[in-house]
């Protein structure tokens, strides 16, 4: 029997349904009813009864369609068709169902010998294949679509089914019993666990090849050789090999998600995450780079390429743990949750940064922060409030504007701890050991929790927000410093707004501070004073021309300005500062099948505006270009060719040293896609970059080297 017939008649089970038998009709098409016009709706209902197999005939054992009826046959055919199910269901019930695995033995006799094993307990249950649920509630719809159509027939037709000696209310009383089952059939399902997921499996493989002046490095002209303490554009060191294939790392990773309603308003949600692409691949960071791949969980311990040659880091955690229920805070209506949950603003106030470039897994590319608190989300006065308050226990994923990076291609290893004044207080001078130079001036900091909202109004043509957001800790690892109490706040505004037909304008300003014992403001310390070196400016305008959509803006993000946010990325660089100026980016598609994708901008770099002492703006010119193409082959397999830059050419010195940076980032990527299926992908990634320095302060005294990277994935969901 067709399976939406199955639940039909499963469903009515034990009702004693739905009209006792009639006597069999003995009229003709001619009989004393007057005719049905072929425009009543009941043609309709019955031709989706029939196309659901609920519907069996009309008296002739035929289904006709839109002919002219009489409401005789068609009083006939509904008598039909519920003696039909009426069978149906009496044939179910004296079938057995599946057979549940066995219950737990009987108790053990009494005291003394030991016993016979009692008999086996009870068949459990019936499982639920938790794929199926969705196609539960789908046919479940169906069937109260059904039901719903057969009281109105037998409503419509209530006389005629009389007059062919039918009980009709009794009938009725058997539709609505058989509504309120599906009630209770509907609230079973809806409280059914619903499991979803995400399989992840990927393998990575680079070798490098560089010249230089520098130590590690061959003298200028001499043949390429392997080094060591090289990174690609995360900032994870390279196999130092001239070969693909003398390591490859491996990650597997699982998101095993689960739904459960548990009363009538709240439901419980869990995402169990296991595999070692967090506390192995990642090195047990999410929202800062660990330069280390699989080794280097307490730090940068062992070789750049990791602690041990092939060794990896598994685990299994609760990486999302919440209760969603609705609330009532006074006369306003709110969605609390409470537990560990993902949670983000806006990209200048509070969004996780994207520390895998080479792989997507959602745990990295969505940009939530995984906090542990409660968050409350209502609506009053036409305006959408969102708050939370959360502590931040977990090293993983620490609240982090700079993901580890203080400035482009300069890395503080301290990315977990805080350090009041940076490395340059006098014996406190710790060289980093990428660099051998120390930290300067401000140095990472640890937040410990932290408390947030934002407001917006969301208009037909406009939408305005504003974000606040505050975080302090206490904590610190430098000898000779007491923990000192440090507080940073946040304060954001954004504008998105439509005018005219299809141009649309944005404008988003941020300005942070930080907050000592005794009053003290840590940033003025280092000259970050001025609101300006605290801001953070970026308009945009967007407009179509044609099929070309262009965007153009302007960013002016101050080198002091720190939030836990996620605002862009420039090769190497994550959440640039310091900089100001204007670029722009441009989507156009070329002929039926490829797509074009490019951005360009020039800016000011102003790096040292930030250390004591260095008291100049514009010491270096910053030029970013990036191109994408993307040609779908076939509707399953699609290719992508990339291209990025990063020039930064030196325009000041600084006396005794020279130029503070100068380099220029080149990678060029090549990617096949394949879809096996909706929910079955491959990935395949070929990167070629080069790197290349001219032994300014940072880099000094220079370098010039390429990688190969090949990256696969495999990923799954259900």
């Amino acid at each position: 029997m067709h399976k939406h017939g199955v639940l039909w008649t499963t469903a009515a089970l034990g009702l004693g349904l739905l009209a006792p038998n009639a006597a069999h009709a003995q009229g003709q098409g001619g009989g004393p009813f007057a005719d049905v016009p072929q425009t009543h709706w009941a043609y309709d209902a019955v031709n989706q009864l029939a196309q659901r197999g609920v519907f069996t005939g009309y008296p002739d054992g035929t289904f006709g369609g839109r002919r002219a009826l009489t409401r005789y046959e068609f009083a006939v055919a509904l008598q039909r068709m519920l003696q039909e199910v009426q069978r149906q269901i009496a044939a179910i019930q004296t079938r057995t169902g599946e057979r549940g695995p066995a219950g737990p033995a009987g108790q053990n006799g009494g005291v003394g010998p030991r016993g016979p094993q009692g008999p086996a307990g009870p068949p459990g249950p019936v499982g639920v294949n938790p794929g199926v649920i969705t196609q539960l509630q789908q046919q479940q719809t169906l069937l109260r679509n059904d039901v719903t159509a057969l009281q109105r027939l037998a409503q419509e037709f209530s006389s005629e089914l009389a007059m062919l000696g039918a009980d009709v209310e009794q009938l009725k009383r058997n539709l609505q019993a058989l509504a309120d089952r599906m009630n209770r059939i509907e609230q079973t399902i809806a409280r059914m666990p619903k499991i979803t997921g995400a399989v992840n499996v990927g393998f990575r493989a680079a070798s490098v090849t560089a010249s230089g002046a520098g130590a590690g490095f061959e003298a200028a002209g001499a043949p390429p050789a392997p080094v060591t303490g090289l990174v690609d554009r995360d900032g994870r060191f390279l196999n130092p090999s001239s070969s693909l294939l003398e390591r490859v790392n491996a990650f597997y990773d699982i998101d095993l998600g689960v739904t459960a309603q548990i009363s009538d308003v709240a439901t419980a949600r869990l995402l169990l995450n296991a595999g070692n692409y967090l506390r192995g691949y990642l090195g047990n960071r999410l929202s800062q780079v660990n330069p280390v791949i699989d080794g280097g969980v307490e730090g940068l311990v062992g070789t750049p390429g990791g602690a041990v040659p092939g060794l990896t880091f598994e685990d299994v955690l609760p990486y999302y743990l919440y209760i969603e229920t609705p609330v009532k805070l006074g006369p306003v209506g709110a969605q609390l949750t409470v537990g560990k949950f993902g949670h983000q603003f806006t990209p200048y106030t509070l969004k996780m940064v994207d520390v895998d470039s080479y792989f997507y897994n959602d745990k990295t590319d969505l940009g939530d922060y995984p906090l542990t608190g409660a968050r409350a989300n209502f609506r009053a006065l036409g305006l959408n409030f969102n708050l939370y308050g959360a502590v931040h226990q977990h090293e993983y994923s620490q609240l982090s504007s700079t993901a580890g990076f203080l400035s482009h291609g300069y890395y503080d290893p301290d990315t977990g701890r805080f350090r009041p004044f940076g490395d340059v207080i006098a014996g406190l001078a710790a060289a980093n050991p990428l660099t051998g130079l120390a930290s300067p001036g401000f140095g990472s900091t640890l937040i410990e929790q932290s408390f947030g909202g934002r407001v917006s109004y969301v208009g037909k043509r406009v939408q305005v927000g504003a974000t606040y957001l505050t975080g302090a800790g206490s904590a610190s690892d430098v000898p000779g410093i007491a923990d000192v109490f440090r507080q940073l706040h946040v304060y954001g505004f954004d504008i998105n707004a439509n005018i005219l037909r299809n141009v649309g304008l944005s404008l988003a300003v941020t300005e942070s501070r930080w907050d000592g014992q005794f009053e003290q403001n840590t940033q003025k310390f280092f000259g970050l004073g001025k609101n300006s070196e605290r801001r953070a400016v970026d308009a945009r305008i967007k407009f179509p021309i044609g099929r070309l959509l262009l965007t153009g803006y302007y960013k002016d993000i101050g080198s002091g300005f720190d939030a836990p946010g996620s605002w862009g990325r420039m090769g190497n660089w994550i959440n640039p500062r310091g900089i100001d100026g204007f670029g722009g980016t441009l989507e156009l598609p070329i002929g039926r099948r490829l797509v074009l994708d490019a951005e360009g901008a020039v800016y000011n770099y102003n790096l040292f505006s930030r250390t004591p002492g260095v008291g100049f703006a514009n010491n270096a010119d910053l030029t970013y270009l990036r191109a994408g193409l993307r040609f779908p082959l076939t509707s399953r397999n699609s290719v992508d060719f990339g291209y990025e830059r990063l020039d930064i050419d030196p325009n000041g010195k600084i006396a005794g040293i020279g130029a503070v940076v100068d380099r220029l980032e080149q990678y060029y990527n090549i990617g096949f896609s394949h879809q096996f299926s909706p929910n079955m992908s491959f990935r395949l990634l070929y990167q070629l970059m080069n790197t290349k320095s001219g032994g300014a302060f940072f880099d000094f005294p220079g370098f010039n080297y390429e990688a190969q990277i090949i990256a696969t994935q495999f990923q799954v969901r259900f």
